[in-house]
């Protein structure tokens, strides 16, 4: 039970910072997108937190699908936090990859069915047959934004920039 207090605890905190970058963010494009990176872990938190309370619906597979948009949109916040863009390859191979992948794993069983235990600290499922290929491409697109931000805080000389960015790589490695 305590465990469902956290992480309804951490879900209205996030949507306070949402609320907060949304009311303060201008309109530079870093803020925009860690605008939506933030919205959609608020999502992820509190779909988890419905999981707990509600484990045979929905929100399970949801929880699979939300995590692979919030793993795309911490790579599309990275990369403008680091290079001020987004790169192309993004808009027309990742962004489709994983919508395709979101919908698989939100609405049917390829990914994860059954959840048989809820545990403090986890879930017990049955793996579907997809569920190798999801945690690759998850994997992938987690170790991506990784990657980019310690390219970034070696490569970085303005001394500011460069601990905001190795603070944001330290923040994600935890």
């Amino acid at each position: 039970m305590i465990i469902n207090n956290i992480i309804l605890f951490i879900c209205i905190v996030n949507f306070l910072l949402v609320l907060f970058v949304f009311f303060n963010a201008k309109e530079l494009k870093t803020h925009i997108s860690f605008l939506i990176f933030s919205f959609i872990s608020t999502l992820w938190l509190f779909d988890n937190f419905l999981f707990r309370i509600y484990p045979y619906s929905i929100f399970g597979p949801l929880s699979y699908g939300l995590g692979i948009l919030v793993a795309t949109t911490a790579l599309m916040w990275v990369h403008e936090l680091v290079d001020g863009k987004i790169p192309k390859f993004i808009f027309y191979i990742i962004i489709p990859i994983s919508a395709l992948v979101f919908i698989v794993s939100s609405f049917s069983t390829h990914v994860v069915s059954a959840f048989s235990i809820i545990e403090p600290f986890g879930y017990n499922g049955k793996k579907g047959v997809l569920f190798v290929e999801y945690s690759i491409y998850i994997a992938f697109l987690t170790l991506f934004c990784l990657y980019k931000l310690g390219r970034k805080s070696i490569e970085e000389k303005d001394i500011l920039k460069k601990k905001q960015i190795l603070s944001v790589f330290v923040g994600s490695s935890i």
